[in-house]
């Protein structure tokens, strides 16, 4: 349909048969191939994480085997659709930073909304009420980095971008479980307009240099290190969280089970509570105690998404520092 569809617009530059025959078909299925699988295999990570099934290890392997294939491809051949010359450009370091920035805005779009659903009892239809700030940040952000584009280093730009979003995730790293919704509305905000700076500040610096002929493999890579640092930051995090969480359970856990003054303090408050309801001492304790174990666990919830939150923000704010690898651009 795209090919149709251009053939009809640009009648000045009809499609030539003889191009699908001179196109690198063997390097395209290369590294299509090898990137889905990769690809593939970073999403199981939200559900399994990484190397706990053997067919996610099996399929991990076999995409970095045809990566290489690929690569060995596209070095022998000099018109190939790769252009690996690109990589000893500005470009690389713009991949590293694009998953590095991709994987630090889940904090907005994924470990928020989690937060909510988990301890709110959010639902996952009223995402766009968490998300709309974002997106009017983000058309700011990006307004401001136009103007500014021309008149200031674009590595500022970035660094500044990093540190907007990597503070307001150290922000949200001071949440409780009593948070809503409208407690993270501003730093969504004020992570949108970072958001909206990265974005046309690295722009900048991933065509800095580059050759037309060079455009397939810039497209190419930008994507899917956008969609890598998505895809393995969701499994990252989601591990990361559930691991926090079962070491925080353990550490409250342990204060129950010494029966320390705020242990006594909380379960005779919950005694108090439901007395009025329950006058079987039994039921009462069985209760008190369920309503203890539930507490305990919406708390190691809250702790564990809050480490998720400095996770993020000690390396956006390490990446923040970094920018200056990148040559001098405006």
């Amino acid at each position: 349909a795209y090919v149709i569809l251009a053939n009809f617009l640009f009648k000045e530059d009809p499609i030539r048969l003889e191009a699908f025959k001179l196109f690198d078909w063997v390097g395209y299925l290369l590294i299509s191939a090898g990137l889905s699988l990769i690809v593939m295999v970073l999403s199981e990570g939200e559900r399994h994480f990484w190397f706990e099934a053997w067919w996610i290890s099996a399929s991990f392997l076999a995409g970095f085997l045809l990566m290489g294939f690929a690569i060995m491809h596209f070095i022998r051949h000099d018109a190939a659709l790769f252009k690996l010359t690109l990589f000893y450009k500005p470009f690389s370091y713009a991949l590293i930073f694009q998953v590095i920035f991709r994987f630090g805005s889940l904090f907005i779009i994924w470990v928020i909304p989690q937060f909510l659903i988990q301890l709110s009892g959010f639902r996952i239809e009223q995402i766009a009420e968490v998300l709309w700030p974002f997106s009017v940040g983000t058309f700011i952000g990006v307004m401001t980095a136009y103007y500014l584009s021309p008149r200031i280093d674009q590595r500022i730009m970035m660094s500044l971008a990093l540190c907007i979003l990597a503070f307001s995730s150290l922000y949200c790293s001071f949440s409780t479980s009593q948070w809503a919704i409208h407690d993270f509305l501003w730093p969504i905000f004020v992570a949108g307009l970072g958001q909206g700076v990265f974005s046309l500040a690295t722009l900048h610096l991933v065509l800095y240099d580059i050759i037309p002929t060079e455009g397939p493999t810039c497209g190419i890579g930008f994507n899917y290190a956008r969609v890598m640092g998505l895809v393995g930051g969701i499994g990252i995090l989601n591990h990361f969280i559930n691991e926090r969480e079962k070491l925080h359970s353990a550490m409250i856990g342990e204060g129950v089970q010494l029966q320390n003054e705020q242990t006594l303090s909380m379960l005779e408050s919950i005694r108090h509570s439901l007395s009025t309801a329950l006058s079987d001492p039994s039921a009462l304790n069985t209760v008190s105690y369920a309503q203890l174990n539930q507490h305990i666990r919406i708390q190691a919830f809250a702790m564990s998404y809050n480490d998720a939150f400095l996770l993020v923000f000690f390396i956006l704010f390490i990446a923040s520092a970094c920018v200056w690898v990148f040559p001098y651009s405006k």
